[in-house]
């Protein structure tokens, strides 16, 4: 299987006009928007995108018809409201059907998923924002708009990406002036910038939500804050900056982690240590590879050996496994002999050491395992979807692609085949549908299998 996780590139207007439309309209659900919002249903509370006939439209849970199916391209539901598309024009709905947004009124080529109450909309060469009642509340001036987050948004006043971004709020108003070539989300009250962007010069620093560099844009990389402290790095050194901006660990190691739980594991002078939020050297021994902390217990390799250390340095599992991965969302993988199985935060195996391959984080519940050369699922509590498969991609959105014999279908979480294998290609559910391919036809499947296809062409999936 071919790029079963792919992504999707940025799609414009113009480029859209180009292809054959019906497909078009198919090709951009599968893509998230560019400005990284999340679409969800509400645990079942808002329709699912789906397929009826050779339209889209929404369906309830048992597969009905909940909003008719009229729309060239349809988006899940964000914040009570879905983007819908007639020809090249779209618009918003809400959950009974009722146009907030008609595409038929041709404003925007372009809607995207709404995040705390403002959405990016665009015209045939700018961009700007809506709110759930449909009005136009930021103008349609810019080149690049982001989600907003904390109350702010990343904008770019042109197709330069030289001096002219900078972050707006909901009103419009500029808050962090438009004088950066790139920037981040703002996460807790902190976002980066960066400037030089494209140059050997390029550096990055943190601006604060009244817009004042707290990091002056002069490292390599930052981090977002954890524990009070920001990770730096510059010409190959790490070290750590306070929210005034101030040095306050020196940029003397070869790597670092951001802090948690008060410590970090950094490299220094070729050995891995832990230090405190002073800097000091909190764990009077050296180790070959280190994780972070995660519930007061750290995974470190001594001897070639992977252990488990509690914050004084005890040894709390000795070092036998010969593979180990950082621990995530309460569970990290360890390998014995070329097997792969999963320890709990106390160290205990709860997965056993038996797979031969396994993905070392759970995607909505689940971790791909293999076992002679089959692909399966195993959840957190150990408990498998039985290797069977030729191959797997993730869970996502509830269903997973799965292969034997040479075709592709799809497995909910109890196992059971859902959509048959048929496709000669499949990806993974996104926004209510899964781009596949049949024969010399590609397009979509929703979650009840129907699928829509066309002939395909020479520029397909090229998203």
């Amino acid at each position: 299987m071919t790029n079963i996780n792919g992504t999707c590139r940025k799609s414009f207007p113009e480029f859209r006009k180009a292809l054959a439309f019906a497909f078009l309209m198919v090709a951009t659900s599968f893509c998230a928007a560019e400005t990284g919002a999340t679409s969800v249903n509400d645990a079942g509370e808002f329709p699912t995108p789906c397929i009826i006939g050779d339209k889209f439209g929404f369906c309830h849970s048992d597969g009905s018809t909940a909003i008719a199916g009229k729309y060239t391209w349809v988006k899940p539901f964000s914040e009570g409201l879905a983007a819908v598309e007639i020809d090249e024009w779209c618009g918003y709905v809400d959950k009974t059907g009722r146009e907030i947004i008609s595409p038929k009124s041709q404003k925007y080529f372009r809607c995207e998923n709404f995040r705390e109450g403002m959405a990016v909309v665009m015209d045939d060469a700018f961009k700007g924002y809506v709110d759930k009642m449909g009005e136009l509340v930021v103008p349609l001036k810019y080149k690049f708009a982001n989600d907003f987050h904390e109350g702010l948004a990343g904008v770019n006043a042109s197709e330069s990406i030289h001096g002219q971004y900078g972050f707006i709020d909901k009103t419009g108003k500029t808050i962090v002036p438009l004088k950066y070539d790139t920037g981040g989300d703002f996460h807790e009250g902190f976002a980066e910038v960066a400037i030089g962007l494209g140059t050997d010069s390029a550096k990055s620093g943190l601006v604060n939500m009244s817009g004042r560099e707290i990091v002056f844009p002069k490292y390599n990389r930052v981090g977002y804050f954890q524990d009070g402290l920001s990770r730096v790095e510059l010409n190959g050194k790490s070290g750590f900056v306070n929210e005034n901006g101030k040095v306050v660990i020196p940029l003397k190691y070869d790597w670092a982690d951001d802090f948690q739980e008060g410590l970090t594991p950094v490299k220094f002078n070729g050995a891995w240590q832990f230090i405190d939020r002073a800097g000091k050297e909190a764990i009077h021994a050296h180790y070959e590879l280190a994780c972070g902390f995660y519930e007061k217990l750290a995974l470190v390799k001594v001897d070639g050996k992977w252990g488990l250390i509690d914050k004084t340095g005890k040894t709390i599992v000795n070092p036998v496994y010969d593979d180990a991965e950082c621990f995530t969302d309460g569970l990290a993988m360890v390998g014995i002999g070329g097997k792969k199985g999963f320890m709990d935060k106390t160290g205990k195996i709860v997965i056993p050491i038996k797979y031969e391959n396994a993905e070392k984080t759970f995607r909505e519940g689940f971790a791909k395992v293999m076992i002679d050369k089959r692909w399966g699922f195993v959840d957190k509590t150990g408990k498998e979807i039985a290797p069977q498969y030729d191959d797997v991609g993730p869970f996502n959105e509830g269903l997973a692609a799965v292969s034997m014999g040479g075709k592709w279908g799809y497995i909910d979480k109890e196992g059971k085949l859902r959509i048959p294998m048929q496709y000669d290609e499949a990806q993974g559910f996104s926004g209510g549908f899964a781009q596949v391919e049949l024969g010399n036809n590609s397009g979509s499947v929703d979650h009840w299998g129907r699928n829509f296809l066309r002939q395909k062409e020479k520029s397909d999936f090229e998203w």
